[in-house]
């Protein structure tokens, strides 16, 4: 009863926030000196050329018509370089449909990495509002979105649904027209039956909110984010319903180098303005590039664990399945206790710090580097992943991991690593020092325009295990992969179609006949596909069908899910 209490109580305070802050957006028509205009939107549908046509902006192509609208903007009574004339409103729309051409070449290379083009552009915003979501996704582990680039995607987004969208420059962003605090969040109830032996089934409201402090001035920035968890509070061993995903706060390394918070002759445009025999600082050499800055954040705190591309995606706001891959799966499968634990579950949020650099290489490319330290995965004679998800650890000895990728505005290619020791080193049991795990894994996603989009990973975990039952140590492999696409089938209706084929194989040292495994050594493989709709306002309808082959000890399954993921 108290169990449902709390929940009840999680839910409506969860409810509650939402109705604060999701208030109506405002019409196409908006007031201006009291008097009203309509502001032309723009058409949302008209993407970037394809690779392979003959015109295809690059991104120098980008930052050269950026250059001209930052010295149209620091001179608005000079000649117009496109119109050739000196009006000051007709500069100003000219520089601000380039700020909006420019923001869509970037929207399409940087956003949608992760989200679904559709459903972001269906959503109305000011461009106060997307300035504010802008900065906040822009600091997401994996983002990989620089500085200069915040504001036209910002611009463009507001431009969608005809808001005003005054450009404040392409090196600068101002989020002091935001509010520093901001509040956000998913609701995305969920719906998956038809099998009998399915963990968890029936219905369940996947709710996820947050608080992002992202101030106007200085270097530092937080985030608070907590959703509701798939485990029961009422069954021993489990934590809490509510749970905490991230708290931490992040260091922009790369503004303090370059002298951004402290005003040593750099402001927020990335421009160094100190006299010619002064430099910013020594190291801003290293930073600028042709191409742009480097970015160095420091995040510590209760973090999401950036190992491999899904970890980028555990929000169910950018899900496009009903559930996550069978290797990162956990709390949504078929014969829980017989098929033993994925490779790593998602989200998997530790306490520790993460040292991120996105370098930009050429042209459109980039390169980002992510190093951390964590507590590490936890148990006793193996990995045991619901004790993982204590906030305290049980050993002295931290896990240190780190990921890689380059990309383009067509492919990423990524690569992780993360190493460690699980047990505690308390004297009592099995030798610690000989219980630890590692855990590889490498990705690929490529995309085509909003068209189609391929998804790719393969994980493998080694864990050294004792086994209790003969007094022996072994090692045990779990690896997995899956391999997702998505095509577009029609812009009109919002529709698309998607299908993912995955795996997972077990092996283990022995054969513990009391552990209920159907062998030493087994797979499993599963078929999902289905349709997605991206609705009025953004929100997304997942329908899925899910088709388990199981060892042969074990029946083949079948489930049917259905989501909706709203975010605001």
């Amino acid at each position: 009863m108290l169990a449902s209490l709390k929940t009840c109580f999680v839910c409506g305070a969860l409810l509650f926030v939402l109705g604060v802050v999701w208030q109506p957006q405002a019409a196409v028509a908006q007031s201006t000196g009291g008097t009203r205009r309509v502001v032309p939107a723009i058409n949302r549908t008209q993407q970037p050329a394809p690779a392979g046509s003959a015109v295809r902006p690059s991104l120098h192509t980008v930052r050269a018509a950026s250059a001209t609208q930052l010295q149209s903007e620091s001179n608005p009574s000079a000649e117009n370089p496109v119109s050739g004339t000196g009006n000051a409103s007709q500069g100003a729309a000219v520089t601000d449909q380039r700020a909006i051409d420019s923001g869509r070449i970037l929207f399409q290379k940087r956003c949608v990495q992760c989200h679904d083009a559709e459903k972001s552009l269906q959503k109305s915003r000011t461009a106060a509002e997307w300035r504010s979501t802008v900065a906040r996704m822009a600091r997401q582990d994996g983002a990989e979105i620089p500085r200069s680039e915040w504001e036209p995607i910002a611009v463009y987004l507001a431009s969608v649904h005809g808001h005003s969208a005054t450009s404040t420059g392409a090196g600068t962003f101002d989020e002091g027209e935001g509010s520093e605090i901001t509040v956000f969040g998913t609701i995305s109830p969920t719906l998956r039956t038809h099998s009998p032996a399915l963990q968890n089934p029936g219905f369940f409201p996947d709710v996820w909110a947050g608080l992002a402090w992202e101030p106007s001035e200085g270097p530092v920035s937080g985030k608070v984010v907590a959703c509701i968890s798939c485990h029961n509070e009422a069954d021993e061993g489990y934590l809490s319903r509510l749970e905490l995903v991230q708290a931490s706060l992040t260091l922009d390394l790369g503004q303090v180098i370059r002298g951004e918070s402290s005003g040593r002759g750099r402001p927020k445009s990335g421009v160094c303005t100190a006299p010619k025999n002064k430099s910013c600082l020594p190291a801003s050499q290293f930073l600028d590039s042709a191409d742009g800055e480097t970015e160095i954040l420091l995040e510590a705190g209760r973090l999401v664990v950036p190992f491999g591309a899904y970890s980028t995606q555990v929000n169910p706001g950018v899900y496009r399945t009903v559930s996550r891959p069978l290797m990162f799966n956990m709390g949504q499968r078929v014969f829980d206790e017989e098929l033993g634990d994925p490779v790593l579950p998602m989200p998997y949020s530790d306490e520790g710090a993460v040292l991120t650099f996105v370098v930009p290489l050429w042209d459109d490319v980039s390169s980002s580097i992510e190093t951390y330290a964590v507590n590490g995965l936890q148990g006793q004679s193996s990995i045991n992943f619901d004790d993982s998800r204590d906030y305290v650890d049980n050993n002295s000895t931290p896990a240190v991991g780190g990921r890689w990728t380059i990309s383009n505005s067509s492919l990423r290619l990524g690569s992780s690593l993360i190493s460690g020791q699980y047990a505690p080193r308390s004297g009592v049991g099995p030798d610690a020092s000989r219980l630890s795990f590692l855990i590889a894994g490498a990705d690929l996603t490529w995309r085509l325009a909003d068209v189609l989009r391929v998804q790719a990973e393969y994980a493998r975990r080694n864990t050294n295990a004792y086994y209790e039952f003969n007094d022996e140590y072994g090692r045990d492999h779990v690896s997995g992969w899956y391999v997702e696409s998505e095509l577009l089938l029609s812009r009109e209706a919002r529709l698309s179609l998607l299908g993912r084929l995955d795996q997972q194989s077990q092996a283990y040292a022995f054969n513990d006949s009391g552990a209920g495994r159907p062998s030493e050594n087994f797979t499993v493989n599963r078929l999902t596909y289905g349709v997605n709709w991206t609705l009025p306002g953004g929100s997304l309808l997942m329908f899925n069908i899910e088709r388990w082959n199981l060892p042969q000890e074990l029946p083949d399954m079948n489930v049917v899910g259905v989501r909706w993921a709203a975010s605001f």
